[in-house]
């Protein structure tokens, strides 16, 4: 999460990488209402993130988007944090003929559009999130943990005190940083744990560097767990990490 002037904003990256919008398929869903409806226009969409204030316009246009019908701005978060804009190129005759009812009518079918589209990655979203948790409290289940030692399976278990992982008879040492993030992961098996959860979690912090020092971090561990091939750490690409326990 991000503070901005006293309010805590759930930062997009949650939003956008579970469910990234894809402008040019909301654009093209727009834009095939629009011919059923026998209006035949070019259109675009702009994602825009109001936090770190980037867009990405699903058209790569400048000049369309300065002289284009806009159908106005459509916000969504918790603290409208991304805001989904369309654009038409709606011919001079037609806006003339048909007046401000035809107007209107493009405006709420645009409002359907992104409204359904939204809520078609919210619910993908939620479908997301309601597996994370089965798999999180199926975990709990096989995992065994008392004051110092996290037990991962019968041959298997992490000493938090001593920083050592023990398999079978040999152990492997870890750095107490290390052992920090592992213990983290263990905790939240076959759970995808946000980039910048872990480092407010092991650093207490986001810095600016928090994700070049995460991934250096991560690097370290996995090349410690090359010799317990039953824990691998897996990168879920823009949005964190996963470790998942093999059977």
């Amino acid at each position: 999460m991000v503070e901005k002037e006293g309010v805590l904003y759930i930062y997009q990256t949650l939003l956008y990488h579970i469910n990234p919008i894809k402008v040019t398929s909301l654009d093209s869903i727009f834009n095939s209402q629009l011919k059923s409806n026998k209006l035949n226009a070019k259109t675009a969409v702009r994602y825009t993130d109001n936090i770190t204030h980037k867009s990405i316009v699903s058209l790569d246009d400048s000049s369309f988007i300065k002289t284009a019908y806009t159908t106005g701005i459509i916000k969504y978060g918790v603290h409208g944090e991304i805001s989904l804009e369309a654009f038409v190129d709606l011919p001079v005759l037609l806006v003339l003929k048909a007046g401000k009812e035809k107007l209107f009518f493009i405006l709420i079918l645009w409002i359907l559009t992104a409204v359904g589209f939204i809520l078609g990655t919210k619910k993908t979203k939620q479908s997301r999130l309601t597996l994370n948790q089965d798999a999180v409290v199926k975990a709990e289940k096989t995992l065994i943990v008392n004051e110092s030692n996290i037990y991962i399976n019968d041959a298997i278990y992490l000493n938090t005190n001593k920083f050592l992982l023990i398999r079978n008879e040999s152990t492997i040492p870890l750095t107490e940083l290390l052992c920090k993030v592992l213990t983290l992961f263990l905790k939240r098996p076959n759970q995808i744990i946000p980039y910048d959860e872990i480092i407010n979690e092991i650093w207490g912090e986001i810095e600016v560097k928090g994700q070049e020092r995460l991934t250096q971090t991560i690097k370290r561990l996995r090349n410690n767990l090359a010799d317990c091939p039953e824990i691998t750490i897996e990168n879920v690409r823009g949005y964190g990490y996963k470790l998942i326990i093999k059977a």
